[in-house]
């Protein structure tokens, strides 16, 4: 039997939420940003060197102390409640993000997905979106292709509308973005491509979408 050591780097994909939690634990509002600052001394994973057999092969696993999430407090100015009670007109809350800062302008309004757990708040990962002012005065999020192929049963029976935008959003397409790519991001009826930009012509109501949110990739994360 010949004993061959082999070494292994695996990345593993972390969250900092696992399991299901209480829908009575969730915070849904827009807001605005006031402030975002990195937490330095947050380590999101230690170097550990572990071994397995294999086909009567040992091998080594390594999980290398490497930044999986950067971890940011942020504080929003809340501007209208959908889910939860808030007392305050601000919040903080604990952010951890993949790609180092998140791109929240101070100039935007954002529907957030806070949660509250052992006292602490923090957003659901990549539960933010950007949203639009229309000119009946009302906000609405621009079509959003993953909500509704992943709706889990029973269906909801909401359907996309047809937004005027007070200010039409723009999503640039490059160059080395593949026409089916775009096909499928920005399909049509719900956007129109012009040159080097898709432009979004229906979409939901800020009240409609975090239905969606909720019964599609949100679901899960919740108990029942």
């Amino acid at each position: 039997m010949k004993l061959f050591i082999t070494t292994i780097l695996i990345l593993f994909t972390t969250s900092s939420i696992f399991g299901q939690i209480e829908k009575d634990s969730l915070f849904v509002f827009t807001g605005k940003r006031v402030s975002i600052k990195k937490v330095k001394e947050f380590k999101d994973k230690e170097t550990l060197i572990d071994s397995i057999i294999v086909n009567d092969s040992l091998i080594y696993i390594e999980t290398p102390n490497v930044i999986q999430d950067y971890k940011y407090k942020a504080k929003f100015k809340i501007i209208e409640q959908f889910k939860g009670d808030l007392p305050d007109k601000k919040i903080e809350f604990d952010l951890y993000n993949h790609y180092g800062k998140p791109k929240l302008s101070k100039s935007n309004t954002f529907l957030l997905f806070v949660i509250k757990i052992d006292g602490e708040f923090q957003l659901l990962k990549y539960a933010h979106h950007r949203v639009y002012e229309t000119d009946n005065g009302k906000f609405a999020i621009p079509y959003d292709k993953n909500e509704y192929r992943n709706q889990k049963g029973p269906s909801l029976k909401i359907k996309p509308k047809k937004i005027n935008f007070k200010q039409v959003p723009e999503f640039r397409i490059y160059k080395d973005d593949s026409p089916d790519w775009v096909k499928r991001t920005y399909p049509k009826p719900y956007y129109r491509i012009e040159k080097n930009k898709a432009i979004p012509i229906f979409g939901n109501y800020i009240e409609d979408y975090i239905k969606l949110r909720l019964n599609g990739t949100l679901k899960d994360v919740f108990e029942n």
